[in-house]
């Protein structure tokens, strides 16, 4: 499980090493963190947010591989996906704690009541 942040990803250096070839994901090198053009609201379903639309205001440029699986969404926009690894399975979350509320988007994902349940699922694999 890899969660996305200021130095995660194509920031924390991951393109092209053992950890990448194992996600879901391609990486992209370097700088990687984009802003949203406006606030997305998290959900495990395409445009269905969780109670009280937490909101996500950076991510992570990634590019899914073809068995990934998306788990959650900003919005339309996929931005947890899953795969099968070895005799596991990877998770990667590409959004990012990142950015201030606006009066559109006043909550956080991090600091929503949904978002414990919902990053335990994406740990634990209880989909």
């Amino acid at each position: 499980m890899v969660f996305g942040g200021p130095f995660t990803l194509g920031q924390g250096y991951l393109s092209g090493t053992i950890l990448e070839a194992v996600l879901p994901v391609t990486v992209r090198v370097a700088r990687d963190v984009y802003q949203l053009p406006a606030p997305l609201a998290l959900g495990a379903q395409p445009g269905v947010p969780f109670p009280g639309q937490p909101s996500l205001y950076y991510y992570h440029a990634v590019t899914p591989r073809p068995a990934a699986r998306p788990l959650l969404f900003a919005g339309d926009l996929p931005i947890a996906y899953e795969h099968p690894a070895g005799l596991g399975t990877a998770v990667v979350f590409a959004g990012t704690p990142l950015g201030e509320p606006t009066p559109e988007a006043p909550l956080p994902f991090w600091q929503a009541p949904a978002w414990p349940a919902a990053a335990a699922k994406l740990i634990l694999g209880a989909r």
